[in-house]
């Protein structure tokens, strides 16, 4: 318990550190979140993990990548899905303790992993987050998002909106003088 309230007391002192984040600098993070997938109104509910990489173009434009592996849990065998994206990330400060931005992303998924039948699908999707700096190089992530998820073969397609929290280091980023 004590530990918990001097973590407490110094939450507050790490608010006065900034990081600035400048061209050339690498994001490596990730995050996990529960989404909500509705089709043809059903819902079902996805557990996310996500790793990401990107490298910054400038001060607030990141390019990157991101995995995704997804479970989904509802009535009947849970289902698999691997995916791998293209995103582009905009913040709109440039420093700061906490930096809000917006990315969308582009990719592809593979579901029903354990299955015979495996199907491809098309995603893309928008979000909109923050990170939240610990420190000048680490940062406690969350987004709100949307993602459309569109079958190749069955020319169907299911949305998806999620709540996800995450790490996310920077390396190369320095601290404002």
């Amino acid at each position: 318990m004590k530990t918990f309230f001097f973590f407490l007391m110094l939450l507050p002192s790490s608010f006065c550190l900034t990081a600035q984040i400048h061209t050339g600098s690498v994001l490596l993070g990730g995050t996990a979140g529960i989404n909500t997938h509705s089709e043809d109104g059903s819902s079902t509910t996805l557990i996310t993990i996500s790793p990401s990489t990107g490298f910054f173009l400038s001060r607030r434009l990141a390019l990157g990548t991101e995995a995704e592996f997804t479970v989904m849990a509802g009535k009947g065998p849970a289902a698999k899905s691997l995916g791998q994206s293209l995103f582009v990330r905009y913040y709109y400060t440039g420093s700061g303790v906490a930096r809000l931005f917006s990315q969308v992303d582009a990719g592809v998924n593979i579901s029903d992993l354990s299955q015979a039948k495996e199907t491809t699908s098309l995603v893309a999707g928008l979000r909109a987050g923050v990170d939240v700096f610990l420190n000048e190089n680490v940062a406690i992530e969350g987004w709100l998002g949307y993602r459309r998820v569109q079958d190749i073969e069955a020319k169907t397609g299911v949305n998806s909106v999620g709540l996800n929290f995450g790490v996310v280091v920077f390396i190369g980023c320095r601290q404002e003088q």
